[in-house]
């Protein structure tokens, strides 16, 4: 569901309008904004597209722009320019990513954002990450490095455009991660890893795929049940790449795939042909002759971990061997270093900083307990300082150095010079729905442009017919795509009891109701405009986010 029409009515007020091409100048610098929770994604949305953008994203489809989908160039305000420019988006936590994430797809189509997560590990925990952590962090690493591949998978066979008819692949314009994933440096080179594609018509052999499953860190097992583990019988290839919700069936005929479908763990049965599938791999760490070479090379001179490298330099992946990276692989990087050219924003700068200092705090925990095992006459411990998380100054520092900047949104104002912008989170009504249709009928007499939206329909229909029983016109709408959705043309607007009521805005007096995943809502009282989650009538979180 789409809340792009709420964008262009933004922009009419001038100090969100000189943000937003601030955004896309090609000098960055530190500075912090005041904008209310709610109006978060919809400002940032408005900076990933820029002026222009947003002014194509709001028109009316009649009128074809350049693709939506496709990041615009960063602009220049002293050139005039009002191209967009990508974004990266950092959370105190995992669950925030997502939920940005989540919000940010209400006004950006879905390909166009992805979220960076990180490790349930810490870098020197002897524990893998989760397989399904590790292969949506390599699909970003692999997008993130070759934004080509968009074009690569739509001719291939079937399109590999995926059981969902989302690619999944190309350019990302907003990269949203939580402060842990953005402090922990990465394996160089891991978006070089090509997924493993398959698609009916595709001229492979079995023998091939399975070769490279192994080598993509997958278990092969008789009867596939878990993410990660493949089987073989006769023609048939079953595997469960990590970020599918089923396990795959690939049905070959000689060396070409003749079909691929899902099918249930439980009793195996297929449930629904595909018209592709990509496996990423499984661990971060790929076994390589160079890091089995490391690892033979070193099991004498670390008896601690001399059982584990043994394993490794046999090409047979140990739980927690990514906690041994550092010593293995080539070189470690930071992930700034590989987002290419991004705005960096910070959402709520204190609690992302508390956030870092936690994750640095521990990490030096665990190197001197470490340490003082070794005094105590334990083993010596090996240097993996590489992958220790790093101090959040040390990223603002690279971020400004490169001109990538670093944003903050905050709620409250760190002096009297931080903008503000002129947005406020909507009256928490708690569940008194009585009150909201109150207030929500003012809005719509006053002629502002309102918008409802819940999490389902059930309670969009609900609350339609709330707003009905309370003689405030409302409609239910679908998507908010076009700004004349919303806004209709002059003259359009439906006449009240004083077309010139202060704070009047320029709606026709109906509100939409919609279903859209905002998280929350937000006020903009000079506009005329207003955002009202579900979160907002209910007083509840809003729903969690779903793949």
């Amino acid at each position: 569901m789409r809340l792009t029409a709420l964008l262009p009515p933004l922009l009419d007020d001038p100090l969100i309008d000189r943000t937003v091409r601030q955004a896309g100048s090609r000098a960055r610098t530190d500075r912090s904004i005041v904008v209310a929770p709610g109006a978060r994604p919809a400002i940032l949305a408005a900076m990933a597209l820029g002026a222009d953008g947003v002014a194509r994203a709001g028109a009316p489809s009649t009128e074809p722009p350049s693709a939506a989908g496709d990041p615009a160039p960063s602009g220049d305000e002293e050139t005039g320019e009002t191209g967009g420019t990508p974004l990266l988006v950092v959370t105190a936590t995992g669950r925030e990513a997502d939920e940005t994430a989540a919000a940010l797809r209400s006004y950006l189509p879905d390909d166009d954002i992805a979220v960076m997560p990180a490790w349930e590990t810490l870098p020197h925990e002897r524990l893998s990450p989760r397989s399904d952590t590790v292969a949506r962090r390599l699909a970003v690493l692999r997008r993130l490095a070759h934004p080509e591949d968009a074009q690569d998978a739509s001719a291939g066979p079937a399109g590999r455009s995926g059981r969902s008819g989302r690619s999944g692949r190309g350019p990302i314009r907003v990269l949203v991660v939580p402060v842990r994933a953005l402090l922990a440096p990465v394996i160089a080179g891991l978006g070089e890893l090509e997924p493993i594609d398959l698609a009916p018509g595709m001229g492979i052999g079995l023998e091939e795929v399975a070769a490279r499953l192994e080598a993509a860190a997958y278990t092969r097992v008789d009867m596939v049940e878990t993410r990660g583990q493949y089987a073989v019988r006769g023609g048939i290839l079953d595997l469960f790449p990590p970020t599918e919700p089923r396990p795959v069936r690939v049905d070959f005929f000689g060396d070409e795939i003749e079909e691929v479908s899902s099918f249930a763990v439980a009793d195996q049965r297929t449930i629904e042909a595909l018209p592709a599938v990509s496996a990423t791999a499984c661990r971060e760490l790929v076994l390589t002759p160079r890091v089995r070479e490391r690892a033979r090379a070193l099991a004498g001179a670390v008896p601690g971990a001399a059982d584990m490298l043994e394993r490794i330099s046999q090409g047979i992946a140990v739980e927690g061997m990514e906690s041994l990276a550092p010593v293995l692989v080539e070189s470690m990087v930071p992930l700034l270093d590989l987002v290419g050219d991004r705005l960096v924003v910070l959402l709520e700068p204190e609690r992302v900083r508390k956030r870092a200092e936690d994750l640095t705090a521990t990490t030096a925990e665990f190197l001197a307990a470490a340490w003082t095992s070794a005094a105590s006459g334990g083993t010596v411990p090996v240097d993996l300082s590489a992958a220790a998380f790093a101090h959040l100054a040390e990223a603002r520092a690279l971020a400004l150095s490169t001109n990538r900047g670093w944003w903050s949104f905050t709620t409250l104002a760190a002096g009297p010079d931080t903008v503000q912008l002129p947005l406020r989170d909507p009256r928490a009504y708690r569940g008194e729905l009585e009150a909201a249709v109150r207030d929500l009928g003012e809005m719509a007499r006053r002629r502002w442009s309102v918008v409802v939206a819940t999490d389902g329909p059930g309670p969009g229909r609900r609350m339609a017919q709330l707003l009905a029983d309370g003689d405030v016109p409302a409609r239910i709408v679908t998507q908010l795509s076009e700004t004349a959705e919303l806004c209709p043309a002059p003259g359009a607007a439906q006449s009240t009891d004083g077309p010139d009521d202060a704070g009047g805005g320029r709606g026709d007096g109906v509100v939409r109701v919609t279903q859209a995943s905002a998280g929350h809502g937000f006020v903009a009282e000079g506009l005329g405009l207003a955002l009202i989650a579900e979160s907002d009538l209910t007083g509840r979180a809003p729903a969690s986010p779903r793949e």
